[in-house]
């Protein structure tokens, strides 16, 4: 979902179903029984960017980049005094 991209999950002995872009659940397939079904899946080829895949691998290091400066800021602010 985060990505705007429908998921298929396939398996041989579990469930088989789709997750479209939105988040909505296609129907299962049965357990333990043979299953074909054609399920009718939309799909964007070029749906717009979500913040996460602009810079959201940024994030983590970025906060931790702002607490080490705010951290050394303390530090240099206290052994001024």
């Amino acid at each position: 979902m985060e990505t705007r991209r429908p998921l298929l999950r396939i398996t041989n002995t579990g469930i088989s179903t789709a997750v479209l872009a939105s988040g909505e659940l296609m129907p299962l397939s049965p357990l333990d029984r043979e299953w074909t079904g054609l399920l009718d899946i939309p799909y964007r080829v070029y749906p717009n960017e979500t913040p996460f895949e602009g810079w959201g691998y940024w994030i983590i290091p970025g906060l931790l980049a702002v607490g080490l400066c705010l951290a050394l800021g303390v530090a240099v602010r206290r052994y001024r005094r």
